[in-house]
C-alpha cells in the first residue's frame, strides 16, 4: 500500500491522503472518507486512517479528505453558490479520483463512508450525484418507533439504577419525548418524510448501504432492526445491512472495538463489491 497527499477542487482548497493498494482491482468502486464533526482526517482515535489501510490491503483506492474549513483545508468561497459545502466538497473529491483514474473502469463509482456528521453527509451526497453506489454509515440517521420506547422503558423497567435515580430525584424524567425531531449531538435530522423519498430514491438506484451504531446515540437508537421498521414503505431487500454494538462508544476509543467495526467494514465491502 502507498499513501500520497493528494490537492484538489475547484481552486485547490481541499487537502487529502490517498490509499493506493499495491494491487488496485479493476471495477471496484473508489472509496471516499469524510470527517466525523470538526475532526480532521485522521478521525476519531485514527479511526479514518485505519479503514483506509484496511480497504487499501483489500484492493480498494481510498481518499479520506478535509472538508472545507477543516483540517488542512481552506475554506470553500464561492459566492452565490446554492449547494451545502459538504456534497460540493464530496463531488469535487469524486471528480478528482474520475478524472485521475479515468482508465479504470469502476472510475465513476463511489462508495461514501463516514461517522455521526460524517454519515449524515454522505447520505446527502448520495441523494444528490448518482455516482455513488454504497455507503457506509455509522451512527447515521435513525428514528424512534414504538419498538424503540419499548426497549427504552423494559431496560429501565429492569435497572436498579433507575429506581434509585427515579426516588432520589422523583421530579426528573429524562425520558425521550415521542414524536417530533431528533437533535443528536447537535445533528437535526430531517423529517422522516423526506428522508423516506431520500430512501426510495436511492433503492431505486440500487446503492448498497451499511448502518452500523454504537451505544453513543442509544437516545434514538437502541435495536438492531429499528431504521429497517422506521421505513416500511421502502423496498431495502437484500441492499440495506444493519448492526448494533451495545458496548461500543460513539467514537471507538478502545482497540477492540475499532477493530471490530473496521473488519465490518471490509467484509461488507469485499461482499458488496469484490469483484
Amino acid at each position: 500500500m502507498k499513501e500520497t497527499a493528494a490537492s484538489f477542487g475547484r481552486n485547490g482548497h481541499l487537502i487529502g491522503i490517498e490509499s493506493e493498494p499495491e494491487a488496485p482491482r479493476d471495477g471496484r468502486p473508489h472509496v471516499l472518507i469524510l470527517n466525523s464533526g470538526l475532526l480532521h482526517k485522521v478521525g476519531p482515535f485514527r479511526l479514518s486512517v485505519d479503514l483506509a489501510r484496511r480497504l487499501a490491503a483489500s484492493g480498494y483506492r481510498v481518499l479520506r479528505f478535509d472538508l472545507s474549513g477543516l483540517g488542512d483545508s481552506k475554506l470553500r468561497v464561492a459566492a452565490g453558490e446554492d449547494e451545502d459545502r459538504p456534497v460540493a466538497d464530496a463531488r469535487e473529491a469524486m471528480d478528482f479520483l474520475s478524472q485521475r483514474y479515468s482508465h479504470l473502469s469502476g472510475s465513476r463509482r463511489f462508495v461514501l463512508m463516514g461517522l455521526c456528521s460524517g454519515s449524515d453527509n454522505s447520505h446527502r451526497t448520495a441523494v444528490a450525484d448518482e455516482r455513488v453506489v454504497g455507503g457506509v454509515h455509522l451512527d447515521g440517521y435513525g428514528f424512534r418507533t414504538p419498538a424503540y420506547h419499548a426497549h427504552h422503558y423494559a431496560r429501565r423497567l429492569l435497572s436498579p439504577t433507575f429506581y434509585r435515580r427515579r426516588f432520589s430525584s422523583p421530579g426528573e424524567d429524562h425520558t425521550p419525548a415521542p414524536g417530533g425531531p431528533i437533535n443528536a449531538n447537535a445533528r437535526k435530522f430531517p423529517p422522516i418524510e423526506q428522508v423516506t423519498r431520500e430512501f426510495e430514491a436511492l433503492m431505486r438506484r440500487d446503492v448498497r448501504l451499511l448502518y452500523v451504531y454504537t451505544r453513543g446515540v442509544d437516545r434514538y437508537v437502541n435495536y438492531k432492526s429499528q431504521l429497517r421498521d422506521s421505513f416500511p414503505s421502502v423496498d431495502f431487500g437484500d441492499r440495506l445491512e444493519l448492526d448494533l454494538y451495545p458496548l461500543a462508544e460513539h467514537t471507538y476509543p478502545l482497540v477492540r472495538g475499532r477493530a471490530r467495526v473496521v473488519s465490518r467494514v471490509v467484509d461488507w465491502m469485499n461482499r458488496e463489491f469484490g469483484c
